[in-house]
């Protein structure tokens, strides 16, 4: 009886062998690509985009303020020269009053 001939499994050993270092190279590849940061520090800061929206507001503060300062100031003048109205009517109404009681007496 003849002996059977063994079949060559060398494809499949290279197939397999090519598989098992391509699975390692993907895992390996996978793991060093999850190690890496996610922001670039050299990148420009978010924030500094921010200050350019700040200043319009800003602006707008102190245009509004100055504004309040200056109505506030009316205000006062106007008090003021109210207050001095009424103190003097308060005056004449005062002298009146004593007019009348040295008439009076």
């Amino acid at each position: 009886t003849p002996e059977p001939v063994k079949k060559s499994r060398r494809k499949g050993r290279v197939i397999g062998t090519i598989a098992l270092v391509g699975g390692l190279g993907v895992a390996v590849y996978y793991l060093w690509k999850r190690s890496q940061p996610t922001e670039d520090p050299w990148a420009e800061a978010y924030w500094e985009d921010v200050d350019g929206v700040k200043a319009p507001a800003e602006d707008t503060a102190k245009a509004g303020a100055e504004e309040v300062a200056e109505t506030a100031e009316h205000v006062m003048d106007d008090a003021a020269s109210a207050a001095e109205d009424v103190a003097d009517k308060a005056k004449r109404a005062g002298s009146r009053a004593d007019d009348a009681v040295k008439e009076g007496a």
